[in-house]
């Protein structure tokens, strides 16, 4: 028997039977029918997150592509601040490359000029250079959570699938990893918790108050872990910028996020293994640098820097709209289609911040930068990627290459595992650290002298 404060729920409960109804048509083969139970239950429940998908993957089936990635689109629009890898994903992932039918397809629906331009020259790019089936995935559903969700709310989505962790597993390792270096007790939590500040928005929408209350606690002690660490003393300087929406506290005067912490600490273990020169020009390439957190701690580190970002869309979007409007006075060479270096080499050697597809590295001179840099995007590749990227570290970096990877990962989508002695560190480089991350006990970070 029903009670009366079920009555709301109803329509929930009605789209999910008819969501299920739909889902026994389709593996039927009867998909007209399956189709027409889940447009039921999304006019029952517009919100309906698994008809929605459910419609999206009996598409893929009918070989409807593009009507797949239209609705796929519209089921990320519903919450687009979740990172969850759906089972529809994976499947669109392992159905083959980006230059196929079926992805040609799925990228019509792209809306954004400059991300449609950098996917047209990645898919016309040398295959070792287009992304793994992992990351053929994250590209299509990284664009779709920045087009539904916004550029200016791109920290509260794709962030999430960079270095930028919210699962309760991650932050539970770091949490009681934290706890341990800090010798913090519960009372010390609480009485941190207690001093912050925050506004009304800053806790995600998917976010119990619990969860938030402890990932309040996890970002205090992350800036007090950081700032022991800190021989730079970057963190007196630099907050966490408020472009891109940030998942934020403001904690002691300062305001504090995942991103400039981990940043600092990886800047101060790099310059502390390197010895630089102030007078002198420092040139760095980043490889899958994410949004460009890393290069916006170093912009502020270091006098006379260039910061070369290499990497596939949206990211390589995202990371040229951040940090073109972070840092206005600084010379952008933005992304763009070339065949010859000569073509840009005054240009792009007089910028600042300079971004790049893949397949470009091939155009650089040898020796040309100082400091190669790769953090957690390594392990998403092909064990024939990796090789070859490994190459272009050693031809390309003239001093050191700093890396921070998981010590083993599982790669579903590609079906390999890649592990921390599967890396093909060349014979001839000189190791300066190898070690795990003190917080995060699953990544290890090491330096090399190169050349």
């Amino acid at each position: 028997m029903l009670h009366m404060n079920s009555a709301p729920y109803l329509h929930i409960i009605a789209a999910k039977t008819l969501s299920i109804l739909g889902t026994v048509l389709a593996r039927c083969n009867m998909f007209a029918l399956a189709i027409t139970c889940y447009n039921m239950a999304i006019t029952v429940d517009p919100k309906c997150l698994s008809a929605h998908l459910q419609i999206a993957d009996t598409f893929v089936k009918m070989g409807k592509y593009k009507d797949a990635a239209t609705i796929y689109k519209k089921a990320i629009g519903l919450q687009p601040t979740l990172s969850t890898v759906y089972n529809l994903g994976f499947n669109l992932a392992r159905n083959g490359s980006l230059n196929n039918e079926f992805y040609q397809s799925i990228l019509n629906v792209v809306e954004t000029p400059d991300i449609v331009s950098m996917i047209k020259y990645l898919s016309k790019s040398p295959t070792i250079y287009q992304p793994s089936k992992l990351w053929l995935y994250f590209m299509l559903f990284n664009t779709f959570q920045l087009e539904t969700g916004g550029i200016a709310n791109f920290k509260r989505t794709v962030n999430h699938n960079y270095f930028n962790w919210t699962a309760d597993i991650d932050v539970d390792k770091q949490f009681q990893s934290l706890k341990d270096e800090l010798n913090w007790s519960d009372s010390d939590l609480v009485n941190a918790e207690i001093s912050v500040h925050f506004d009304s928005t800053a806790k995600p929408k998917e976010f119990t108050e619990k969860k938030w209350r402890k990932y309040v606690q996890f970002l205090c002690m992350l800036w007090e872990f950081t700032i022991k660490k800190d021989r730079l003393m970057l963190l007196n300087q630099l907050q966490e910028p408020a472009l891109g929406n940030p998942v934020v506290i403001d904690y002691k005067g300062r305001k504090v996020a995942q991103d400039i912490c981990n940043s600092v600490m990886e800047v101060n273990t790099i310059m502390e293994f390197t010895n630089h020169k102030p007078q002198e020009r420092m040139k760095v390439i980043e490889l899958g640098a994410g949004h460009g957190r890393v290069a916006n701690v170093l912009l502020h580190a270091v006098a006379n820097v260039q910061v070369v970002i290499v990497d596939i869309p949206p990211a390589l979007y995202v990371a040229q709209w951040y940090l073109s409007n972070l840092f206005p006075k600084h010379r952008v060479f933005k992304f763009r289609d070339f065949s010859n270096y000569r073509e840009v080499q005054h240009e792009f050697e007089e910028s600042s911040i300079a971004f790049l597809s893949p397949a470009q590295v091939e155009y650089l001179p040898n020796q040309m930068f100082d400091l190669f840099i790769n953090i957690s995007s390594l392990h998403e590749m092909t064990h024939t990627q990796i090789e070859m990227w490994f190459g272009h570290i050693d031809r390309l970096c003239n001093k050191w290459f700093y890396t921070k990877q998981y010590i083993e990962t599982k790669n579903g989508f590609d079906n390999i595992i890649i592990r921390q002695e599967d890396y093909p560190v060349r014979t001839h480089w000189l190791e300066l650290l190898n070690r795990r991350n003190p917080i995060y006990h699953e990544l290890f970070e090491a330096i090399y002298r190169v050349h």
